[in-house]
């Protein structure tokens, strides 16, 4: 397998923190070789090209991807600019992985689908990919799901528009019952200075859905609880700032826990959050998707729904107090929305 020729747009901290260490082991493995960097900051740019041995830095998308033809782009930009910059590469014909949420807004991200076409990409839901999740996707494998709970909770995290942060919530808790969502009732309640977001519903198939979403509490963890008639598991994922890091994965059975993993049964250390977190596995798939050695399932199409939930948690957050609201998905994507309550009421 030849190493892929990647560019990269957007190099900055959270870039830094978790992307970098991912990317350069793709060049290390001889997946892929960094031909571009590029930033609004020059020196974020040269940061990230030192980092990687990329081969020049640019402070012009397009005059990189004009100059350095890649294979394929990485896009590491706040929200605002992702969507845009999706397609823009597109219009190339270039495969791309890009961070989440990909757009503002359901619109948008349907637009993109059509944009995108059948063009290899891969968003960067990267719960997705965490060995704790895969792992415990692999002993629930060909189960009925009755269950699937998330409780997800930050310490202070007191930011105007969380939403950017709980898509994650959202998108690994539809994704575990391994079905696409039918109905989901949702609530946005005021909570202090922040909202918390709660959904409760049920898959095409049956599953119940229960995820919390807590962004101002005493502590932060992240918990997946996924239930069947003869097995279940618990997941404590390792999200920085966590106070149960590194996190681990369970499965139970006759009522015990039967087998509990941790980083060292995956040939992790502790502190790999990149390798823990699913973001190493999402860089190593879209590598091996460009020479056409790996499926994707985070696509554009398949994580449509998570933004269809962020939409409709942002109209309620406009509302005072908080809100509720329904919404009915149909078999090819599309969504109704009823029963929205003006202001949160007992």
């Amino acid at each position: 397998m030849n190493a892929a020729r990647l560019c990269v747009v957007g190099c900055g901290d959270w870039a830094r923190r978790m992307h970098w260490p991912a990317m350069a082991r793709l060049s290390a493995t001889g997946l892929a070789r960094w031909v571009g960097a590029c930033d609004l900051d020059a020196a974020a740019a040269g940061a990230c090209a030192e980092a990687l041995a990329a081969d020049a830095t640019f402070t012009d998308s397009d005059a990189m991807l004009d100059r350095c033809r890649p294979d394929g782009v990485v896009l590491l930009l706040p929200p605002p600019a992702t969507a845009g910059m999706i397609a823009r590469v597109a219009a190339r014909g270039l495969p791309f992985l890009t961070e989440k949420p990909p757009a503002p807004d359901a619109a948008t991200h349907r637009d993109l689908i059509a944009r995108v076409g059948g063009l290899a990409h891969l968003v960067g839901y990267n719960r997705r990919h965490a060995p704790y999740l895969t792992r415990a996707r692999e002993w629930l494998a060909g189960r009925a799901i009755q269950a699937v709970t998330v409780l997800f909770t930050r310490h202070r995290r007191r930011e105007p528009d969380f939403s950017t942060t709980a898509v994650h919530a959202i998108d690994t808790g539809l994704f575990l019952t391994g079905d696409r969502p039918r109905q989901l009732d949702l609530a946005c309640r005021t909570a202090g200075v922040v909202r918390n977001l709660f959904v409760s519903g049920w898959s095409a198939g049956g599953a119940r859905i229960e995820i919390a979403v807590l962004p101002d509490t005493a502590s932060a963890m992240e918990h997946y609880c996924v239930a069947s008639s003869d097995r279940s598991v618990r997941i404590a994922y390792p999200q920085s700032n966590m106070h149960d890091l590194p996190g681990f994965v369970e499965l139970h059975e006759g009522n015990r826990v039967v087998e509990r993993l941790g980083p060292g049964d995956f040939g992790l250390n502790d502190d790999d959050l990149p390798g823990l977190g699913g973001i190493a596995t999402e860089h190593e798939l879209f590598a091996r998707a460009l020479a056409g050695g790996a499926a994707v399932e985070s696509t554009l199409a398949a994580t449509l729904a998570t933004q269809q939930v962020r939409d409709a948690f942002g109209r309620l957050g406009g509302l005072e107090g908080g809100g509720r609201s329904q919404l009915y998905f149909g078999p090819s994507g599309e969504v109704r929305e009823s029963s929205i309550d003006g202001a949160f009421r007992e």
